[in-house]
């Protein structure tokens, strides 16, 4: 299994003047370090909760539904809904599975429904319906999908926007991107830790 971002969120947790309020930094000298840092505290609260803050499109491709090497098996209710791995889910934008001659089919939206309600996510096959199975024995299956609270600001938790901030004015002080995730935004984020799938 492998999971790549397609398309990153267009905004940020913080912008730069609020980064430079937070730090009470009057002059533009550090604007790009700024800039780097407040993107870097956010892929960081990402990580560490397993979550999307902002709107975001992932493609995952796996081997096969069944759980793979070091995962935990993400099919249940008998084999008829697949989690998917980074929520909030928005929506599915294709899944395609591919043959042993690496011709990609796209698999009929009405053979399934998707649950964006449920945390996390989740693709729940339709009556009589069954996952399609790749004839390509390495990453023929691919998912691609939406993920985040939204494109705004307000849309995404407060703390996980709080937490985002205080890592980065943390990595700021420190000097240090590698800085150990201190335990103010641990705590806020806490709430939306999610174990790995």
């Amino acid at each position: 299994m492998s999971l790549s971002q397609i398309t990153p969120p267009a905004t940020e947790p913080i912008t730069l003047e609020q980064a430079k309020a937070r730090l009470r930094l009057s002059d533009d000298t550090q604007n790009s370090r700024l800039v780097h840092l407040i993107r870097t505290a956010r892929q960081r609260i990402e990580y560490e909760s397993g979550r999307a803050i902002f709107n975001q499109t992932w493609v995952e491709r796996r081997d096969s539904w069944q759980a793979q090497r070091g995962q935990k098996c993400r099919l249940a209710a008998f084999a008829t809904q697949f989690s998917l791995a980074k929520p909030p889910l928005v929506s599915i934008e294709r899944i395609e599975v591919f043959d042993a001659d690496n011709f990609g089919t796209l698999w009929d939206p009405s053979q399934y429904f998707i649950d964006t309600l449920a945390d996390p996510g989740r693709i729940a096959l339709g009556r009589n319906a069954q996952f399609p199975e790749p004839g390509r024995a390495i990453a023929g299956i691919e998912i691609e999908f939406v993920c985040g609270y939204g494109t705004a600001v307000d849309d995404v938790p407060a703390g996980l926007i709080e937490a985002s901030g205080l890592l980065m004015q943390a990595m700021f002080e420190s000097e240090d991107e590698a800085v150990t995730l201190p335990l103010r935004v641990q705590s806020l984020i806490a709430p939306w830790r999610r174990l790995s799938l």
